[in-house]
């Protein structure tokens, strides 16, 4: 029976070629879009490695600080999440870790650009890293400004090829650093936690960057497993209140608000204020929009059968005045 079900697909697919070719090309085109879709949100939204526990993980890597004549949207800066952003009610552990930045080893006259991530000792705990050598770095490397590094695999084959990298030296910006630790890659879009080499937060030698408000860092707290997120969001934004701003004639109000991946995304693509999300409107929309994309396919579908309908509309006819019941046609 399956065999004659191929036959008289293959016969009926053979009687217009190029329309049948056109429809199914735009219904595969339409359900492959989808699935990658689909497959890349499960990607960026899902719980992964390294970040395990993304469904109890909120980040603050948006904020406003403004006044009555400017204002300036960037990440926070450390001072602002070390004095105001740690020991919220509900987290067991929140990290710092600076946004990557373009750091340049020289190899064989060749120049390499790494990207890379400056983070505190908590970052590893926090996340949940594969060591496929060595360790991660300690809190006492981290305040010590210890010249150690955390390198990704990739990176060990850039400057080791396929020999070991632990306990080797390797140099950016023209200082050296010991590798103390290598860890499986990181894929791309784990936006807080990919990069190529990881270093202690007190290496950053950026001027002034321990006493910024704002600017180049991000906070990811891990919350405990009954906590509710509402509540240490409600407790972060009264912090708010008590920021002393360094020129307060200028900048006087503090925006941002440690969010969730899903409604980071939400305000991100509803151009947002920081510290505003309206998850459940990007849901609406994202349903709306596969519904809406959904109808092209149907519609095809719709077309192909009904033009097969109406090539053997007699032939239904004779059947039908021979008794065929309508399962059967």
């Amino acid at each position: 029976m399956f065999k004659n079900y191929l036959k008289m697909a293959w016969k009926v697919l053979g009687r217009r070629k190029f329309f049948t070719f056109v429809s199914l090309l735009g219904i595969g085109f339409t359900l492959m879009s989808m699935l990658v879709v689909v497959a890349l949100g499960d990607h960026f939204l899902a719980p992964s490695y390294p970040e395990v526990h993304l469904d109890r993980m909120l980040m603050l890597d948006r904020m406003e600080m403004s006044g009555d004549r400017s204002s300036r949207h960037s990440g926070p800066g450390f001072k602002f999440i070390d004095r105001y952003a740690r020991d919220l009610p509900g987290v067991e552990r929140m990290s710092i870790v600076t946004n990557t930045s373009d750091m340049v080893s020289f190899m064989s006259g060749r120049k390499e650009v790494y990207f890379t991530r400056h983070a505190d000792a908590e970052f590893w705990r926090v996340m949940q890293f594969t060591f496929l050598e060595g360790a991660a770095f300690t809190h006492e490397d981290d305040i010590s400004a210890n010249r150690v590094a955390v390198i990704s695999e990739a990176a060990r084959r850039r400057f080791f090829d396929d020999e070991p990298g632990l306990g080797k030296i390797i140099e950016l910006d023209a200082a050296e650093y010991r590798v103390i630790g290598v860890v499986r890659d990181v894929p791309f879009h784990r936006a807080s936690s990919a990069a190529h080499v990881w270093l202690p937060l007190h290496t950053k030698t950026a001027a002034g960057f321990f006493d910024r408000l704002m600017g180049g860092c991000i906070a990811t707290y891990l919350l405990e497993p009954d906590a509710d997120p509402a509540q240490v969001q409600a407790a972060f934004r009264e912090r708010l209140t008590r920021v002393e701003f360094h020129d307060p004639e200028r900048y006087h109000t503090m925006k941002g608000m440690p969010m969730s991946r899903w409604e980071s995304l939400a305000t991100t693509t509803l151009n947002l204020e920081p510290g505003e999300t309206a998850p459940r409107t990007l849901f609406l929309l994202t349903i709306v929009a596969g519904l809406a994309f959904m109808v092209l396919p149907a519609i095809n579908l719709v077309n192909i059968n009904l033009s097969r309908i109406y090539e053997r509309s007699s032939e239904i006819g004779v059947r039908k005045a021979f008794g065929a019941a309508g399962r059967d046609l």
